[in-house]
């Protein structure tokens, strides 16, 4: 075996590149055919590649690639491996069923529950996750060439209470072994280990590692086979002088770079605050490199991926193009989130969750589609269909192919960006998804149910939205129902996303579009490996629980973002040191990070890892010291960036790196680290090219604009919005805004109050019930009307909030029986309930012009005695305040809704000087009663000028100033008038 420096003179990958040709090309022809080249990743090989590409334009020659891998799968090239290797799926599903093979005795030492253990009862939740923590532990012990028995001595020698447990996951393993081999499959790790073992190597090209410096065992003992070691040769990213810290692989020995210095100078280490300092400060490092480097010349690291937000932001605000490889996880994606809603949906078919449901972005368009016009044929169906992998139907491609590497996602393309298929919604949503998702608040809130069983409530116009939202996803669903083998969901859910997709323009051009593709694909994936699946695996689950297992196998893999030369590339620590960008910034160099470590395993702390030769911490500290090293060498431009705290506020400790120094550093470095010094909060500068952005958010609440037409009439509540804020009043009467959202829980206290009125109202409406004087007579009655309108207007499988809820308004129904038995005996009785006042009935003259005033009346009652009426409002809040404390504060009116009643009065042929009060109803069942207002005439004629000003100032326009502190009803326009909001813009704002 070979070991080559390379030095740091040049870029890793670029030094390999000469390497290659020099050793391998001929005089005319760069024949590579006959190498297999080994890095680290799977980026530093399509880099790898790349390089070698344009090098072989440099020099003029003809390029045959060579093979090109990653470290973790070089080990195939090696030795004859099995046709049928078990794919994670089926890894993970041998790996449950293995614990059902062993005695209860041994899974107890797993479970630590001795009870299911006996039973063998654990949940399949709880199977799958001792599954995954299982076939974990197997891939770290096997890439160091152990299997779990090999591993109980060393275990023994450590802590020999902890051998039990290790017996018994040798015992787990060795049957996950037998449930491969009954299927014809195995087990790539376990493979290896057998090829060690047997000695059956043998390397039929050329073997060269490239920058490898942490090679696993097991990698390392098939490289070691007399037949394979004298073909391989080690690139090793180093200078010569270095050489004593690598062993014959080329891979680190931990012991040198434990206690190695590192020549990292003070101006190379920033310190900074919170992750958005991070940011920062990386956008001042670009500053500071005066537009030296191009953008695909400067690369940021980032160790803590909970800066990447941030620094996302940041680079946004300044115009700086980026690209984060791991940026799109696929649990983030549209057909991953729609199958995590359906499988939510099915477990119980709550309303919530069927709320969710329709919401999802790609469902919205697909549910407006259909709910807009009956599909023309069944879902998951149409004119064209090919196989899924032999027997499972799918639609395919325009050419009607149906190969074995036929993906779902082929068939979501759209032919150009721009075009729309007839009859498809557009990608941007329309009237109609807005209709329903509307229909859903409105119907919810006007319910409460907590599950769907049967036909919504009502008649509205929300209810039949609902109804027709829950026919179509009952279609889309209508397969999904009962238990079934794992293999037999792939084709339903296949249907499924082809029903919700087959609408939409998808181009892979488009970030959108590509999501989806991609996102698509890698479904389809694991679905093709379940139908192949033997039927009897997993047992039979139902469709909710058999999405979220193949979902789990797929939720972390990542889609990289389309290549864009003109971005700032943004990689991971151990990517970096085989990247070849000269200019380098990196954040997030704290300790944890850089270097990472481990202590809290359950199986595998990190003394343990040492007793058996596993990666521990101090491997890890090695590994992330040369790649420091590898950065300091080898770049033109470095800043490391550190953070005192996190995104969360918890303290940050600086790398250990950083004082891997001579020892009169480290007291300066500490003291700058934990002292007071901080960078500037914005750059001073940046390159040409890259202009700064705005200080602060240039969004600010809207300018209200005049009315469409006149208000020439208001309702009597409305003058109390107008007082509160002007602006506010615009919002809600004259644009017609307000919020609906399907987030209560119980009824609002508007909801609340809304059903305490209409019992009161169809009590006051019959004429007998107004002249009882029995409270259990009345009683009786408002419990009757209570029943009768819960059930209608609630259902049976409403949210049990609502039932407490309506047992408290039973409670203060039979308070307010015991007041009405006491104000009918005094001669008192209800002639009109809810009466509407509109039109040109009542108005308020100013200045010579009538303003129409409009209400609702709860209830007007007549003395049977003397013929005096009174008003009265219900007021169900829990205070049960007077009008006075309602209506003014520090005797300034605030409120005129009684007041202006009175012009309400002749209208309603009560006489021009009715009684005002209002019938409380509050949570203390002592209070509850009547409150007559005692105002004055003089207090009235103040009243009356104040709502004649507010009508001036309506007239007039005038809706500012915006009241600050926000009036605390108005927390609906929050969000609009940016209240305690941080960074809304001024016109006094400095630019940049």
């Amino acid at each position: 075996m070979k070991r080559i420096f390379l030095g740091w003179q040049k870029p890793a990958l670029l030094a390999a590149a000469d390497f290659l040709f020099e050793q391998y090309a001929l005089p005319n022809d760069a024949c590579l055919s006959g190498v297999a080249i080994a890095l680290p990743s799977a980026r530093a090989t399509r880099r790898m590649l790349e390089v070698l590409v344009e090098q072989a334009e440099v020099r003029r020659l003809p390029l045959v690639p060579p093979q090109l891998v990653t470290i973790g799968h070089l080990p195939e090239l090696l030795y004859d491996g099995p046709t049928h290797v078990a794919g994670r799926l089926a890894r993970q599903l041998a790996w449950a069923a293995a614990l059902d093979d062993i005695d209860s005795g041994m899974l107890r030492h797993l479970t630590g529950d001795a009870e299911a253990a006996e039973r063998k009862a654990m949940l399949s939740s709880q199977r799958l996750a001792l599954a995954e923590v299982m076939e974990k532990l197997h891939e770290d012990l096997a890439g160091h060439g152990l299997r779990f028995a090999e591993a109980v001595a060393g275990v023994e020698r450590f802590d020999a209470s902890e051998a039990a447990r290790w017996r018994a996951l040798a015992a787990v393993q060795s049957a996950y072994e037998a449930r491969l081999a009954k299927l014809g499959l195995s087990d790539v790790q376990l493979t290896r280990l057998e090829a060690i073992r047997a000695a059956t190597c043998r390397a039929e090209r050329e073997i060269v590692l490239v920058g490898v410096a942490d090679l696993p065992v097991a990698v390392a003992r098939l490289l070691s086979h007399e037949q394979v070691a004298e073909r391989v040769t080690s690139l090793i990213y180093a200078p010569t002088d270095l050489a004593e810290r690598f062993d014959r692989f080329g891979s680190l020995l931990s012991d040198a770079w434990c206690h190695a210095e590192l020549p990292l100078r003070d101006d190379q280490l920033v310190v900074v605050d919170r992750p958005g300092d991070q940011a920062t400060a990386v956008v001042q490092a670009i500053a500071d490199l005066a537009g030296e480097y191009a953008a695909d010349q400067i690369t940021v690291g980032v160790p803590d991926a909970d800066v990447v937000p941030y620094l996302e932001r940041r680079f946004e605000q300044f115009d700086l193009p980026s690209r984060y490889g791991e940026a799109v996880r696929l649990s983030e994606t549209g057909p991953y989130r729609l199958l995590v809603a359906v499988a939510a949906y099915l477990d119980g078919q709550r309303f919530a969750d069927l709320a969710a449901l329709a919401r999802h972005p790609d469902a919205q368009l697909a549910l407006s589609a259909a709910v807009g016009a009956e599909p023309s044929h069944g879902p998951g169906e149409s004119q064209q269909s090919g196989e899924l992998n032999g027997g499972a139907r799918v639609q395919s491609a325009a050419d009607g192919s149906a190969s074995p590497g036929h993906r779902l996602a082929k068939n979501l393309r759209s032919e150009e960006p721009s075009q729309t298929r007839p009859g498809s919604a557009s990608a941007t949503g329309s009237n109609a998804d807005i209709d329903l998702l509307t229909s859903l608040d409105t119907y919810y809130s006007e319910h409460l149910q907590a599950r769907l069983a049967g036909r919504p409530l009502g008649r509205s116009p929300a209810a039949q939205a609902v109804a027709a939202i829950q026919k179509q996803l009952d279609r889309w669903l209508e397969n999904f129902s009962g238990q079934r083998a794992l293999s037999d969901w792939a084709q339903p859910m296949v249907d499924l996303l082809l029903a919700v997709y087959e609408r939409q323009n998808l181009d892979r051009g488009h970030a959108h579009g590509r999501l989806i593709v991609e996102a698509c694909d890698k479904i389809h994936e694991i679905l093709v490996e379940a139908s192949q699946l033997d039927a009897h695996w997993a047992g039979r689950l139902t469709a909710a629980d058999a999405i979220r297992l193949l979902l789990r196998q797929i939720e972390s893999e990542p889609i990289p973002p389309v290549p864009d030369q003109a971005a700032i590339e943004i990689l991971g620590w151990l990517e970096l040191p085989l990247d070849d960008a000269p200019a380098l910034v990196v954040t997030g160099f704290n300790d944890g990070f850089v270097p990472s470590f481990i202590n809290a395993d359950p199986f595998l702390p990190n003394a343990l890892r040492r007793q058996l030769g596993l990666l521990d911490n101090d491997r890890r500290y090695a590994r992330d010291a040369y790649g420091l090293a590898v950065l300091l060498g080898s770049r033109q431009r470095l800043t490391l960036i550190a953070g005192r705290r996190s995104a969360q506020g918890d303290p940050l400790t600086p790398s250990r790196l950083a004082f891997a120094c001579p020892r009169e550093d480290i007291a300066r470095r500490v003291l700058r680290y934990f002292g007071r010094e901080v960078t500037p909060d914005r750059p001073t500068a940046v390159p040409h090219g890259l202009p700064a952005g705005a200080r602060k958010s240039g969004f600010a609440p809207p300018k209200p604009k005049p009315p469409e037409k006149p208000i020439r009439e208001m309702r009597v509540t409305q003058f109390r919005d107008y007082l509160a804020c002007p602006y506010r009043f615009y919002l809600r009467h004259v644009l017609m805004l307000h919020s609906l959202d399907d987030l209560a829980e119980e009824l609002e206290p508007s909801a609340f109050g809304s059903l305490a009125h209409d019992v009161l109202r169809e009590f006051g409406a019959d004429p007998d019930t107004s002249l009882l004087t029995d409270v259990e007579a009345i009683c009786q009655r408002l419990d009757a009307d209570l029943q009768r309108l819960v059930r209608e207007r609630f259902g049976r499988h409403r949210l049990p909030a609502v039932d407490l809820q309506v047992e408290h308004l039973r409670l203060r129904l039979g308070a307010f029986a015991r007041w009405q038995a006491d104000w009918a005996a005094r001669g008192w009785r209800i002639v009109k309930t809810e009466i509407e006042v509109q039109g040109e009935q009542a108005s308020l003259l100013v200045d010579g012009k009538p303003m129409f005033l409009k209400a609702r009346l709860d209830r007007i009652d007549r003395n049977d005695f003397d013929g005096r009426h009174v008003i009265f409002d219900y007021k169900t809040s829990d205070s049960g305040e007077p009008p006075e404390k309602t209506h003014r504060v520090n005797g300034e009116w605030v409120d005129l809704q009684l007041p202006l009643y009175r012009h309400l009065a002749s209208a309603l042929g009560i006489g021009d000087s009715p009684a005002l009060g209002y019938i409380v109803l509050p949570k203390d069942l002592k209070k509850i009663t009547g409150h007559l207002a005692e105002w004055g005439q003089d207090e009235l004629d103040s009243a009356d000028a104040i709502a004649k000003e507010v009508v001036r100032d309506i007239w007039s326009q005038k809706f500012l100033p915006m009241k600050q502190p926000p009036p605390k009803f108005t927390e609906e326009f929050a969000a609009i008038c940016l209240d305690e909001q941080f960074g809304a813009s001024t016109e006094d704002d400095e630019e940049i």
